[in-house]
C-alpha cells in the first residue's frame, strides 16, 4: 500500500455550485479507483475560481480574504467529502472521509507580497480585465494563452498547522481531504498567535510541503494535461515520460513553463522529490491511474546519477570532528616513537627529539585549540548573528533572485570575477580565514545559478587561496618570513623584496589561471549535464534544503526600498572588514592611522589597518543590529535572530577549534623543531635543481601540522634562510618555497579553520571536497615545483 498525496487541479472543479458537484462526481471515480488498488490518500485541491468568486461576491461586507479562502476550503470539502463517501459506498468501500479546514504559515515579508502572480477568479478578455483593474485597482495578467485572470499574492509555505491532526487521521486510514486552495495564509503575531493575510498559496506548493511531513510515498500532481511538455503548445513541442529535478530546474531558468500553471507545479514536483528521493507525478485526472502504475504522465525524479551515487556509497567517509581528532591522536603516538629531546638547562637542543605527548596533552590539544582559536570562534558567532538577521529580510535572496534574471544564461562570468577578487585579497594581506562567510554567501548564488556548492567553495577557497599562495606583499607570510630571516642572517644581509614580489606574482596568477580552468570546466558540466554533481545525495539533500532555489524561475522579482539599503549596508560590512585587515602604514598609507575619523578608532579603539578578529567582531555585530533596526525588527526579534545565528554556527566553530589542536600538540612536544631541524641538514646536501622541490614538499607535509603562515614562517625561515646562503642558494626563493607550499596546503588541509568551517557552511563533506579537488591540487603544485626549480636555478 501506498500513501500518496493527490494534488487536483482545477479541471477537476468547478466556477459554480452546481457545475462544481457535476465535475466531483466524475472526479472522485478516478481517485477511488486508487483507494480501491489499497492505497492511503490524501487529498489538495485548489480554489482559485472559487475563493474569486467567494470574495467578490462579499465585497459588501468586507470579508477578509482569508476568510474567504476558508469558505472555499469548506464548501470544495463538503461537496468532495459527500461524493467521495457516496462512491465509496456503492463500491462497498468502508473508509471515512473528512475535511480539515487547514492553516499553513508564510512569512510575511515573503517577496511575493510585492510582486503578486498567483491567479484566482474567472478568465477575462484583456478589454475586461483592463476595466476591472482599473475599478478595483488589482493586478490582472494574462494566463498562458487563456486569457486574463486577476493575481494575488502567493508566498511559500512554511509550517501546516493542522499536520499532527492530519497525521493521526491518515494513520488511521481516514481519507484526508486538507491544504484546501493551498491552505489558509497565516502569519505568526508579536504575539506568538496567527491571523489571517491577504494571499494564495500555490496548492501543488504546500502538497509538495504536506508529502514530505506525512512521509508520502508519491505525490500526484493532477492537472488538465497528460504529461509536462517543453515548447508548450508549438511545432516542436516535446513530451516528456521522465524529468529529472536537475533537467528541470534548468527549464525553469529557460522560463519553459507557465508561471500562473505549470511552473509552480514543476517546482513543486522537484522540491518533493530533492528532499525525498520518491517521486513525483504529474498528469490528467483521467490518467491517474496510469500515472500511478507508470504508463501515463510525467515522473519527476532525484537525478539518477545522484541515485547511483547513494546505492555505490557504501565506501568509508568520515566527518570533519572524526579526521582531526584521527590527525591529532597520531601525533601524539608519534612522539613516543621519535628520539627523545635533549636539554640544555631549560632550552631544547634543537633537532635533537620530541617529549612524548602524555595523555592528558593528547586529549586536552582540541580543548586548548579553543582557547588558540578564541579570536576567530567568536568572530565567526558573530558572523552567523549577523547572516541570520540579513538573511530574515529577504534581501540577499531577492537580490540573487534579480542577478540571476538579469545573468540570465551568462552566469558563468561570476565566477572568474569572483576568485580574482578574492586573490587579490589572499596576495596582499592572506585573506583565507576572513573568507568564512562568503561560503554561505555564495552556496545560495551558485545554487540559484543552477550550479551546486563545491562551485561556491571553490570560488571562495581556491580564489583567496591563490593569493596566498602567490603571496606578493602578504604581511602575516611574506612579511614574518623575511624578518624571521634577517634576525639571523648576517649584518648587512640584504633580501631582494622585488624577487619576492615577482615570484609571488607568477606563483599567484599560474595557480589563479589553473584553478579558474577547473572551476569553469566542472560548472558547466553540472549546468549542461544537470546532475553530474560530485556531491553525495545527502549532501545534495542538505545543501537544498539550506540552499535551494524553489523560488528562482520567478518573473519580475523586485527589490524594495529596504531590501536595497540592506544590501548596501550587507556590502560595506564587509568592505570595511577587507580594508581593515590590510596594514596599510606597512604600505605606506597612513590615512587611516592619522584620522580617528576616516579609521573608526574612535569606534572599536584602533584605526583601519590594525584590526583583527576582535575589532572585525564587534564591527559586524553593530552592522547586524543597525540592519535589524532599519527593517524594523523589534528588540524581541533582534535577540532571537542574533542567538539563532550564533547557534547555527556551533558546529563550524567547533571544527575551527579542534584543527588549532593539532598545533597546539606540535608546540607542546617539540615535534615541529625536530621536523624542521633534521629535514634542513638533508637538504643542505643536495644540489641546487633538487634543493627548491624537495624545500617545497617537505613545507608541504610540516604545513599541515602548523597551517599558520605566520607560525610556519617563524619556525622556518630561521633555519632554513641561513641554510641557503651558506650553500649559496636563492633566499628570496627559499622563503617563497616556504610561502608557495603553505598557501597549497591550505587548500585542503583539515587542520586549517578555514576550509573545514567554510565547507560545513556550504553542506560540503571534506572527503567530497578532496575528491574534487585533487586534479587541481596536482596541477597546481606542478606548477609552483616547475616555477621555484627554475626560480632557484637562475637566481
Amino acid at each position: 500500500m501506498s500513501k500518496i498525496v493527490i494534488a487536483l487541479g482545477g479541471n477537476a472543479l468547478g466556477k459554480t455550485p452546481q457545475e462544481q458537484h457535476d465535475l466531483i462526481e466524475k472526479t472522485v471515480k478516478h481517485v477511488v479507483d486508487l483507494v480501491e488498488d489499497g492505497n492511503q490518500i490524501v487529498i489538495t485541491h485548489g480554489n482559485g475560481p472559487q475563493v474569486g468568486m467567494i470574495y467578490d461576491s462579499m465585497q459588501k461586507e468586507k470579508m477578509p480574504f482569508a476568510e474567504s479562502g476558508a469558505m472555499s476550503q469548506g464548501y470544495i470539502g463538503y461537496q468532495l467529502q459527500q461524493t467521495l463517501k457516496d462512491e465509496l459506498n456503492n463500491r462497498g468501500i468502508e473508509k471515512s472521509v473528512v475535511t480539515v479546514v487547514t492553516q499553513v504559515e508564510v512569512d510575511p515579508k515573503d517577496n511575493a507580497f510585492k510582486n503578486p502572480t498567483k491567479p484566482i477568479g474567472e478568465f477575462l478578455t484583456k478589454e475586461e480585465a483592463t476595466k476591472r483593474a482599473k475599478k478595483d485597482k488589482a493586478v490582472y495578467k494574462e494566463d498562458s494563452g487563456r486569457g486574463y485572470r486577476k493575481v494575488v499574492a502567493s508566498p511559500m509555505p512554511k509550517k501546516i498547522l493542522e499536520l499532527n491532526t492530519i497525521e493521526k487521521l491518515v494513520n488511521d486510514g481516514t481519507i484526508v481531504i486538507a491544504c484546501g486552495g493551498g491552505g489558509i495564509p497565516v502569519v505568526m503575531t508579536k504575539k506568538d498567535g496567527y491571523e489571517g493575510i491577504d494571499a494564495v498559496i500555490d496548492k501543488d506548493r504546500t502538497s509538495a510541503l504536506l508529502a514530505k511531513e506525512i512521509n508520502a510515498d508519491e505525490l500526484l500532481i493532477l492537472t488538465a494535461v497528460d504529461q509536462v511538455s517543453l515548447n508548450f503548445n508549438k511545432k516542436n513541442e516535446e513530451k516528456l515520460s521522465k524529468l529529472s529535478v536537475s533537467d528541470a530546474r534548468v527549464a525553469i531558468r529557460n522560463e519553459e513553463f507557465g508561471e500562473g500553471s505549470m511552473l509552480p507545479k514543476i517546482e513543486a514536483a522537484c522540491y518533493f522529490a530533492s528532499k525525498t528521493g520518491k517521486k513525483a507525478i504529474i498528469s490528467s485526472l483521467e490518467k491517474a491511474r496510469d500515472a500511478i502504475d507508470g504508463k501515463n504522465g510525467t515522473l519527476i525524479y532525484q537525478d539518477e546519477a545522484q541515485e547511483k551515487s547513494k546505492k555505490k556509497r557504501i565506501s568509508f567517509s568520515l566527518s570533519a570532528f572524526t579526521i582531526i581528532l584521527i590527525l591529532i591522536y597520531l601525533l601524539a603516538a608519534a612522539t613516543h616513537i621519535l628520539p627523545a629531546a635533549q636539554f640544555d638547562g631549560k632550552d631544547i637542543i634543537n633537532g635533537t627529539g620530541v617529549v612524548g605527548a602524555t595523555l592528558s596533552q593528547a586529549l586536552l590539544a582540541p580543548i586548548k585549540g579553543f582557547g588558540d582559536a578564541i579570536d576567530i570562534c567568536v568572530f565567526v558567532l558573530i558572523l552567523g548573528s549577523f547572516l541570520k538577521i540579513v538573511n530574515s529580510t529577504n534581501a540577499i535572496e531577492t537580490g540573487i533572485q534579480v542577478l540571476i534574471k538579469k545573468l540570465h544564461g551568462h552566469e558563468l562570468i561570476l565566477i572568474p570575477i569572483l576568485m580574482i577578487l578574492f586573490s587579490i585579497g589572499g596576495t596582499t594581506y592572506g585573506m583565507l580565514e576572513e573568507t568564512v562567510g562568503f561560503y554561505a554567501l555564495l552556496a545560495a548564488a551558485m545554487v540559484a545559478a543552477g550550479m551546486d556548492t563545491i562551485v561556491s567553495s571553490a570560488i571562495v577557497l581556491l580564489g583567496a587561496g591563490s593569493g596566498v599562495l602567490g603571496s606578493t606583499v602578504n604581511p602575516f607570510a611574506v612579511g614574518v618570513a623575511v624578518d624571521a630571516a634577517k634576525s639571523v642572517l648576517p649584518a648587512g644581509t640584504t633580501i631582494n623584496q622585488g624577487v619576492i614580489i615577482g615570484l609571488g606574482a607568477i606563483l599567484w596568477i599560474t595557480t589563479l589561471l589553473i584553478s579558474i580552468i577547473f572551476v569553469m570546466s566542472y560548472a558547466k558540466k553540472v549546468i549542461a549535464k544537470k546532475g553530474s554533481t560530485i556531491l553525495s545525495l545527502q549532501e545534495v539533500k542538505n545543501m537544498e534544503a539550506t540552499y535551494g532555489d524553489e523560488g528562482i524561475g520567478k518573473k519580475n522579482v523586485k527589490l524594495s526600498g529596504r531590501q536595497k539599503l540592506t544590501l548596501i549596508l550587507f556590502a560595506f560590512t564587509f568592505v570595511i572588514m577587507i580594508i581593515s585587515f590590510i596594514p596599510w602604514e606597512d604600505f605606506g598609507v597612513t590615512l587611516f592611522a592619522d584620522s580617528k575619523f576616516i579609521g573608526l578608532s574612535w569606534l572599536v579603539g584602533c584605526p583601519l589597518g590594525q584590526w583583527y578578529f576582535q575589532e572585525a567582531t564587534l564591527w559586524f555585530l553593530m552592522m547586524a543590529i543597525i540592519i535589524a533596526i532599519v527593517n524594523k525588527m523589534s528588540e524581541h526579534e533582534i535577540v532571537d535572530k542574533l542567538v539563532d545565528g550564533a547557534d547555527d554556527m556551533v558546529g563550524v566553530i567547533l571544527i575551527i577549534a579542534l584543527a588549532r589542536g593539532a598545533s597546539v600538540l606540535m608546540s607542546q612536544t617539540y615535534l615541529d623543531n625536530y621536523l624542521i631541524y633534521n629535514v634542513s641538514k638533508v637538504l643542505e646536501m643536495v644540489p641546487r635543481i633538487v634543493f627548491a622541490p624537495l624545500n617545497y614538499i617537505f613545507h608541504v607535509g610540516l604545513s599541515v601540522l602548523v597551517p599558520s603562515s605566520s607560525g610556519l614562517a617563524t619556525l622556518s625561515s630561521p633555519i632554513m634562510a641561513p641554510l641557503a646562503q651558506k650553500v649559496g642558494f636563492s633566499v628570496e626563493t627559499t622563503i617563497m618555497e616556504m610561502v608557495a607550499a603553505n598557501g597549497f596546503v591550505n587548500l585542503f588541509t583539515p587542520t586549517c579553520g578555514a576550509i573545514m568551517g567554510g565547507l560545513a557552511l556550504a553542506k560540503v563533506e571534506y572527503t567530497s571536497w578532496l575528491k574534487w579537488v585533487s586534479k587541481v591540487l596536482v596541477c597546481i603544485a606542478l606548477a609552483n615545483i616547475l616555477i621555484l626549480t627554475i626560480a632557484m636555478l637562475i637566481l
